[in-house]
């Protein structure tokens, strides 16, 4: 879909103000505020941007935009599965509560991000100024909590913030950023300033390693190796994320076991958290075993109870053992399904390829080991992601500016 087949829709502009407003807006208040310091809040800032200003658009359109059906098939199978599993689950209403969640947070999500293309130069460019202007801030406002012993946050609890509650301050927004640094990325080397673009999520690296998050620092890592190989060949770094999509899921289980076994969870060299988590994966193998095929339920590991170190608290804290724990072989290779043409839809972003899939490879890793797999404020960081990372790609299709990724298939982007 072009910028002139949304335009030429409707008899006049259907991105007039507010549309490029409430963009720029959500662009803004999301990296500079909300993603350093309220990361609980980028669900609801997501969902009302993305329902204020897709909603405005349609609603002028008369129409829905062209959808990927190859994209949505596995998309709303996965949503109907997990939907059909509130029969069994132990909880019926946290399933059904998580089933209308992925309802209002994809429904929108995706329709923005398909109506993106619609957007001309000059208002994307807009909502792209705001994008590097929101980085620095959020960046520079997260610097200043990590080395300077947290001031605002500490300003925010007047003074009685607890350990906890200082150390999950400080996670949630280093894999919010962790994600967000990307299309920044992106838009600086679209700019033609390679080397910064470079920097800024080699930067933030570093100033990971002065977090508590270790998933955050390996989330970023693993981005950067797959943006030097992507550089080279999008295709080999697609492939290796697929190969690890394809394992995890085929794998996840017995790996889990492998490493209790082994006594990784005994090491007292390795981190508390990382030998904690072995612990889960390995209670979450024993449960997957029982209910293999459909699994116990959608969001059913909120009803495993955890006494010190053993249990589930409140989530398995890996993707691939959380979709087979809730929605078994059936569920699991649905949403496999889903990640693989998500990944393949990679090379529509033409040169854009490489910041997508450092992306993906960083939200796939952050994905196995920090939070729920269905937790709402990290989907939409997420969909947020997408969306800057498809409005960027847009902008540079066809221009000199564009990312030189030595790819063969760097057709323009097509949501």
């Amino acid at each position: 879909m072009s910028p002139r087949d949304l335009r030429g829709a409707s008899a006049s502009d259907p991105f007039v103000r507010p549309v490029p407003g409430i963009l720029a807006g959500m662009v803004a208040l999301g990296t500079a505020l909300f993603a350093p310091l309220l990361p609980l809040g980028m669900a609801p800032l997501f969902i009302a941007g993305a329902v204020l200003a897709g909603g405005t658009v349609l609603w002028r359109l008369r129409r829905l935009p062209p959808l990927d059906r190859g994209l949505l098939l596995p998309l709303l199978l996965f949503w109907l599965a997990g939907g059909l599993s509130i029969a069994w689950t132990p909880v019926p209403i946290d399933g059904l509560a998580q089933t209308i969640t992925f309802a209002y947070e994809f429904v929108p999500g995706i329709l923005l991000i398909a109506l993106t293309a619609g957007l001309d130069p000059e208002r994307r460019q807009r909502i792209e100024r705001w994008l590097l202007i929101g980085i620095a801030v959020g960046l520079a406002v997260y610097a200043v909590e990590v080395l300077a012993d947290q001031p605002l946050y500490s300003l925010g609890k007047l003074g009685d913030a607890t350990h906890l509650g200082r150390i999950r301050a400080l996670n949630r927004p280093a894999v919010i950023l962790a994600m967000l640094v990307w299309p920044a990325a992106l838009l600086l080397h679209r700019r033609g300033f390679v080397r910064t673009a470079w920097l800024l999520p080699a930067g933030y690296f570093l100033l990971t390693l002065a977090t508590p998050s270790a998933s955050a620092v390996a989330g970023v890592a693993a981005g950067l190796v797959v943006l030097a190989l992507a550089l080279w060949s999008p295709g080999a770094a697609r492939a290796v994320i697929g190969t690890v999509l394809v394992a995890g899921f085929a794998f996840g289980v017995p790996i889990a076991h492998g490493l209790h076994r082994v006594g990784v969870a005994e090491m007292e060299e390795l981190p508390w958290s990382f030998r904690h988590r072995v612990r889960i994966w390995q209670y979450a193998a024993d449960r997957v075993a029982e209910n293999p095929l459909f699994g116990w339920g959608l969001d059913a590991s909120r009803s495993f109870p955890a006494e010190g170190m053993d249990g589930l608290p409140l989530h398995p804290h890996n993707l691939f053992l959380q979709s087979l724990l809730e929605l078994g072989v059936v569920g699991s290779a649905l949403l496999l399904w889903f990640l693989l043409v998500l990944l393949d839809r990679t090379r529509r972003l033409g040169a854009a390829q490489p910041y997508a899939l450092a992306a993906f490879a960083s939200a796939l890793v952050i994905a196995n080991f920090a939070y729920g797999a269905w937790q709402t404020w990290w989907i939409c960081s997420l969909l947020l992601t997408v969306f800057l990372l498809v409005l960027v790609a847009a902008g540079g299709a066809g221009s000199a500016g564009g990312v030189s990724a030595g790819a063969p298939d760097s057709r323009g982007p097509r949501p």
